[in-house]
């Protein structure tokens, strides 16, 4: 109701809810509102994986939807475990060295640091976040950086950008993920950024970009 950054309070209380869902941080200012008039809220802000399945238990315990979210939740936690028993027996030659562009503005790049649920997917998908070392989850990324990291692949997120127009970047064709045609582009950028089940999917689609010996046809 609303936008995600901005939903609308008086819509909201118009529609007379039982229950409201919202994520933390940046919804805390519209959470705290409704707190104030006594509305119930649940605050769901999952760090992790495991968090955003538990949270998905909560969700059906809440909303007595159990049944579901149990089926929900034990097809994400086999999906998860097929791409393990494959990514966990790596040895540390195969382990990929990734880059992930999250945005640009102007010449300027941002990436995901090792807290944040992409660094976490790479990890799982057989990646090393090259970036894992930054301040905060989210952060600008110099091209200095970036050349002496070198990175096997780069994911790409960045909304109106796709490989080719990274690798005409200045200084990139330099990167060999760029000479070995390893930028691969994620269309729905969802898949990586939106804390629910369809992380499963970016989880799979990160293994096939990373590992296509192991996890292609």
């Amino acid at each position: 109701i609303g936008d995600f950054l901005n939903p609308n309070l008086e819509k909201i209380l118009s529609m007379e809810p039982d229950l409201i869902l919202a994520a933390g941080g940046v919804q805390e200012g519209i959470v705290n509102q409704l707190d104030n008039l006594g509305e119930i809220v649940v605050v769901l802000d999952p760090q992790n994986l495991g968090e955003v399945m538990e949270d998905i238990l909560l969700v059906g315990k809440i909303t007595a939807r159990m049944e579901e979210a149990l089926r929900v939740t034990g097809d994400m936690e086999a999906r998860i475990q097929r791409v393990k028993d494959v990514t966990g027996n790596l040895s540390e030659d195969e382990i990929v060295d990734t880059f992930v562009v999250l945005w640009i503005e102007g010449a300027s790049i941002y990436t995901a640091g090792g807290g944040s649920f992409i660094s976490h997917l790479v990890e799982l998908a057989g990646g090393c976040n090259i970036a894992d070392t930054g301040t905060g989850d989210y952060f600008q990324y110099s091209l200095e950086n970036l050349l002496e990291e070198d990175p096997e692949a780069i994911i790409n997120i960045a909304l109106g950008y796709d490989g080719e127009d990274l690798g005409k970047m200045e200084g990139w064709e330099k990167l060999r993920a760029v000479q070995n045609g390893r930028i691969h582009t994620v269309d729905d950028n969802d898949l990586l950024t939106l804390p629910g089940p369809r992380l499963i999917e970016g989880l799979e689609l990160l293994s096939q970009f990373l590992h296509p010996e192991y996890f292609l046809p």
